[in-house]
C-alpha cells in the first residue's frame, strides 16, 4: 500500500521523491516519479483521501447523532417513568401540593385539636367534678350558714346522681373528642399521613363522630325525648317515695343541695311535692314535727339572708308555700347544660367543616388515582 504525503519528503531539481511507506520511512528502494506525474497523482490521491475522510466524518457524525437520539429517548423514557413513579408516590402522599395550603391546614388542624381538648376538659368537669362545682358554689354563698340549719351537708355523697345528664354528656365529650384528636394526629403525622388508607379512614371516623355527637345531643338534650321523659319519671318517683326533709339519705341530700344551687323546687315544677305526704319539719323548740307543703330548700334565697328571723321566715314559707321557687330542678340543670351546648354546637360545626375538608381531599385523591390508572392503561 502506497501512502501519499501532502508535502514532499525530499526534493532534487524538478523531481519529487515519494517513497514506499510514510515520510520518514527509512526503508530502501524508493519509487521515483517525474514531477508532473507525481503532482497529478498527488492531487488525485489527496482528493480521494479527503473524500474518504469526509465520508468517515459524515459516518461518525451520523453515529453520534444516533447515539444522542438514543440517549434522549432513554432519558425521556426514564423521566416519564420517574414522573409516573412520582405521580404514584404523590398519589398516596396526602400532603397538599402547595406549601401555603399545607401551612393553612396545619394551623387549622392544630386549632381544631385545641378545641377538642377544651371539650375534653369540659367533659371531665361534668363527669367527675360536677359535685364539687355545685358544692363549692353553695358553700361560698352568703346564706350558707342558714342553709346548714336545714340541710345535712355532712351526709353529702361523693357524686350527685340526679338523672344521667352530666354523666352521659361528660362521657360523650371525653370519648368522642379524644377519638377526633387521634384522627387529626393521624392526618398530621407524616409517616401515617403517607399511608393510602389514612385519609378515607379519617374522613369516615370524623363523619361518625359528628353523627354520634348530634345523636347524643338530640337524645339527651331534648325535653321530649324518651330518655329525658324516663329520667324525669324516675326522679319524680324518688321524690315521692324516698325524699324526706332533714334526711341524710343520698337522694335527699343530693336534691337539697341542687335545689339551693339552682334555686328551684321539685323535679319539673314545685307541684311535684303535692303527692308527697311525708314532708314534715319542726323547730328545735317544737314538741312534734309539723306537716309542710314544700321543703325549706324550695324557699327563696332572700328569706335565708334575713338578718333576723330567717329561720322562722323559711319555716313559714315551707308551710304556706309563699315565696317558693316554681321552676323544677331538672329543668334548671337542663338549662344550665343547654347554655354550654351553644359552644358545643359551634365545635360540632367546626368538626363537620373539617370532615368536609377531608372529603374534598379524598375526592382529589380519587381523581388523581383515576387519571394515573388511565395513563397506565393507555400505555402500550
Amino acid at each position: 500500500m502506497i501512502h501519499l504525503a501532502r508535502e514532499p519528503c525530499s526534493r532534487s531539481g524538478e523531481d519529487w521523491r515519494y517513497y514506499q511507506g510514510a515520510c520518514g520511512d527509512d526503508r530502501e528502494s524508493p519509487v521515483m516519479y517525474d514531477a508532473k506525474e507525481a503532482w497529478e497523482y498527488s492531487v488525485e490521491g489527496t482528493s480521494l483521501y479527503e473524500d474518504f475522510v469526509a465520508d468517515d466524518v459524515e459516518l461518525l457524525q451520523f453515529n453520534e447523532n444516533r447515539k444522542e437520539s438514543s440517549a434522549r429517548s432513554a432519558t425521556s423514557k426514564t423521566t416519564s417513568e420517574e414522573g409516573n413513579e412520582s405521580s404514584a408516590t404523590d398519589l398516596f402522599d396526602l400532603r397538599p401540593s402547595s406549601k401555603i395550603i399545607d401551612k393553612v391546614l396545619f394551623i387549622w388542624h392544630t386549632a381544631l385539636m385545641m378545641a377538642c381538648l377544651f371539650l375534653i376538659l369540659i367533659g371531665i368537669l361534668l363527669r367527675f367534678h360536677f359535685t364539687d362545682i355545685v358544692t363549692n358554689s353553695v358553700k361560698s354563698h352568703p346564706a350558707f350558714s342558714e342553709y346548714e340549719k336545714f340541710v345535712i351537708f355532712r351526709a353529702q355523697p361523693k357524686e350527685f346522681i340526679f338523672g344521667d345528664l352530666t354523666q352521659t354528656l361528660g362521657n360523650a365529650l371525653i370519648v368522642l373528642n379524644s377519638v377526633h384528636i387521634l384522627c387529626t394526629m393521624m392526618y398530621m403525622s407524616f409517616q401515617i399521613h403517607q399511608n393510602q388508607f389514612t385519609l378515607p379512614l379519617v374522613s369516615l371516623v370524623s363523619g361518625t363522630i359528628v353523627l354520634m355527637e348530634v345523636t347524643v345531643t338530640n337524645i339527651y338534650m331534648d325535653e321530649t325525648s324518651a330518655a329525658s321523659i324516663a329520667a324525669k319519671k324516675q326522679l319524680q318517683g324518688k321524690l315521692k317515695d324516698v325524699y324526706l326533709v332533714e334526711d341524710s339519705s343520698t337522694f335527699s341530700v343530693t336534691y337539697d343541695i341542687l335545689a339551693l344551687w339552682g334555686q328551684c323546687c321539685g323535679i319539673t315544677e314545685k307541684y311535684n311535692f303535692a303527692a308527697n305526704t311525708n314532708l314534715k319539719f319542726s323547730l328545735k323548740t317544737d314538741s312534734r314535727r309539723r306537716t309542710i307543703q314544700y321543703p325549706p330548700t324550695c324557699c327563696n334565697v332572700s328569706l335565708f339572708l334575713l338578718s333576723k328571723g330567717a329561720f322562722e321566715a323559711v319555716k313559714e314559707c315551707a308551710m304556706t308555700g309563699e315565696g317558693t321557687y316554681s321552676e323544677g330542678c331538672y329543668f334548671v340543670l337542663y338549662n344550665w347544660l343547654n347554655n354550654y351546648c351553644g359552644f358545643y354546637s359551634i365545635a360540632t360545626l367546626l368538626q363537620l367543616f373539617d370532615m368536609f375538608i377531608h372529603i374534598l381531599l379524598y375526592h382529589k385523591l380519587i381523581t388523581v388515582f383515576g387519571k394515573f390508572a388511565e395513563t397506565n392503561a393507555s400505555r402500550p
